[in-house]
């Protein structure tokens, strides 16, 4: 029977957790990629990965697929790792020589990107579209906050998550 699963995972779009921890392990192609090429989204990654796991078990929700999501949310910054600043390790930004319209979309397109590199590594679709869900929030939740407040904001929202969702156990 398990010899059959990747099979029926394949043709009818089956996510199991068989398939999880295959896209959880760290020497998947598509997340060594991410290590080589955009290391500071790699190391992001984890970081949101790590947090959103925990809370997701003191929540009791699915946990394995928290943190297989929050590996694969950024993927698509790899078609341009240098437009992001977690990338920017030589003190050039290249949005300074951009309009803001043009950095604004370059920015934005990085979750389309994403599903079409998901597209490519056959991350299953339940993945894949956490970068979709993550922009319309964005874009809900920052529409109508000024730049430097929705930073503050981003802080003080992973701060609140850290301490709602603590549980017994360290963080």
């Amino acid at each position: 029977t398990i010899a059959l699963l990747p099979y029926f995972e394949e043709t009818f779009n089956i996510l199991t957790k068989l398939k999880l921890i295959e896209l959880g392990d760290l020497s998947h192609p598509l997340l060594r990629k991410m290590a080589l090429e955009a290391p500071g989204t790699f190391n992001h990654s984890m970081l949101v990965a790590t947090l959103s796991e925990q809370a997701a078990e003191c929540i009791g929700a699915d946990s394995t697929f928290t943190r297989v999501a929050c590996y694969y949310h950024d993927i698509g910054k790899m078609k341009r790792p240098n437009f992001y600043v977690e990338n920017q390790h030589s003190g050039i930004n290249p949005h300074d020589n951009l309009s803001p319209t043009l950095s604004t979309m370059i920015i934005k397109a990085h979750t389309k990107d994403g599903q079409e590199m998901g597209k490519k590594y056959k991350i299953p679709k339940e993945i894949s579209t956490i970068t979709v869900i993550k922009r319309e929030v964005k874009a809900k939740v920052f529409k109508r906050i000024p730049f430097f407040l929705s930073i503050g904001f981003s802080c003080l929202f992973l701060n609140f998550i850290t301490y709602a969702f603590h549980c017994d156990n360290d963080i």
